[in-house]
């Protein structure tokens, strides 16, 4: 829809998407830092505790992953990152 409507306000949604698939390496590396991202904050017992209540639990825990981690490549591509093979 980026590509097709860019005008339209679903394009304005997928941006990040757009901006984050600039850095794809960068998106892929953000998962496998997490954890130890979570254990500096003090972070990952809560992390954790987020999936074990039940399964609605666990699917807004992915949710809320899937949603941050490419916003995040995002941000750090807009301070100039950018990951080089």
């Amino acid at each position: 829809m980026a590509d097709v409507r860019p005008k339209s306000s679903v394009a304005k949604l997928a941006k990040p998407c757009a901006v984050a698939g600039q850095n794809v390496l960068l998106s892929y590396l953000l998962p496998e830092m997490l954890p130890s991202a979570l254990d500096w904050f003090h972070l990952d017992d809560a992390y954790a505790s987020l999936a074990q209540p039940s399964l609605a639990c666990a699917i807004a825990r992915s949710a809320g992953c899937a949603t941050v981690l490419p916003a995040l490549t995002a941000l750090v591509n807009r301070f100039g990152f950018r990951l080089k093979l």
